[in-house]
């Protein structure tokens, strides 16, 4: 029988960003990532609400209360070891989809619903602030998996440019994220830049052999740093614009 762990106090973002990174690593998965194909290469059953719907007789926001989510969901079915991941495919934007999606695969990959007592379905225990915490983990797990922290400095390296504004470009064009989840991985990349450069410098060979052609196969964004570049000024205002939106939400903080 596999031994249980208590739900972690607060967020282990180093051992989520390693896992997130070998699971790249292990599966080969081409950038930018399909959630959805990485989900079915684990073996999960996914269906939209819709689907579901459907099926059940039900309608979507039924689905959607069922779940407690507009977005998604998963269930873990311990007699069979089986995943199901259900999504809202009417929600929009696409980059949405996949937040959710990776989001998902998050929980599986890091053992939400199978390393801690309090998430089994028979005996669901799990308090808010537990919750918080693998949601957090899962978030985490989501942004390093859509934009891997390797090449989005990576990339920022080689055009040394280490703005705010050009990780959100690079999220938003290269890695196809939601202006939210864009300007949340631009934030935090930008935030800890010191500690990924000293984490790159001792980067395994095999991470380096994964990574690296897509760093050359971006290289032209080396040549967009000029803050008059065409490429990175188409997305300025949007940057703006999610920023002071961001703040708004935030209250000021």
């Amino acid at each position: 029988m596999k031994k249980t762990i208590d739900i972690p106090e607060s967020p282990r973002w180093n051992m989520v960003e390693d896992i997130a990174d070998h699971l790249l690593l292990l599966l080969d998965v081409t950038i930018p990532v399909n959630p959805l194909e990485v989900l079915q290469s684990f073996s999960c059953r996914v269906y939209t609400y819709q689907e579901l719907a459907e099926q059940c007789d039900m309608r979507v926001s039924d689905v959607c209360d069922e779940f407690d989510s507009d977005d998604g969901g998963l269930w873990y079915n311990t007699k069979t070891q089986e995943y199901i991941v259900a999504y809202n495919h009417s929600v929009c934007p696409e980059g949405r989809i996949r937040w959710t999606l990776a989001h998902e695969l998050g929980h599986i990959a890091l053992g939400h619903l199978e390393d801690f007592p309090q998430t089994r379905l028979s005996n669901f225990t799990v308090t808010p602030e537990e919750l918080k915490v693998l949601d957090q983990e899962a978030n985490k797990f989501a942004s390093e998996v859509l934009a891997p922290t390797v090449l989005l400095f990576g990339l920022a390296d080689k055009a040394q440019n280490y703005t705010e504004e050009f990780y959100y470009a690079l999220s938003r064009d290269v890695f196809h994220l939601s202006c939210q989840a864009a300007l949340y991985r631009a934030k935090s990349i930008s935030a800890r830049q010191s500690i990924i450069a000293k984490k790159l410098r001792h980067l395994p060979p095999y991470a380096e052999t994964y990574f690296s052609p897509y760093i050359d196969q971006y290289a032209w964004i080396a040549s967009q740093t000029a803050a008059s570049s065409t490429w990175l000024h188409s997305f300025s205002a949007e940057f703006s614009q999610t920023s002071k939106a961001s703040i708004s939400r935030n209250g000021g903080i």
